[in-house]
């Protein structure tokens, strides 16, 4: 059984990218809720919840979800998180 096409990308974040027409330029981004999930893969496990007024770093966009990375509980963390958690600037 061969690995869905898009495996890699669902499966290591960091590794999503875009061509020169959907360049995606790093941003700053704030949840904007409460109990925002931070998540290893898109509708995957999840790795820690975020309160609202959170900062996070967007690197990249696939379909609705951010790839994210951000310091919290003094360790650096990367995760995927949907675009309805976060204002991204």
């Amino acid at each position: 059984c061969a690995a869905p096409q898009n495996f890699d990308l669902v499966h290591n974040p960091a590794k999503l990218s875009y061509g020169a027409a959907a360049a995606f330029s790093p941003r700053g981004c704030t949840v904007n809720q409460d109990g925002a999930n931070a998540r290893k893969t898109p509708n995957g496990e999840i790795l820690i919840s975020l309160n609202k007024g959170a900062s996070v770093v967007a690197s990249g966009k696939s379909g609705q979800w951010y790839s994210v990375s951000f310091r919290l509980q003094s360790k650096d963390w990367t995760a995927v998180m949907h675009d309805s958690q976060l204002e991204c600037r």
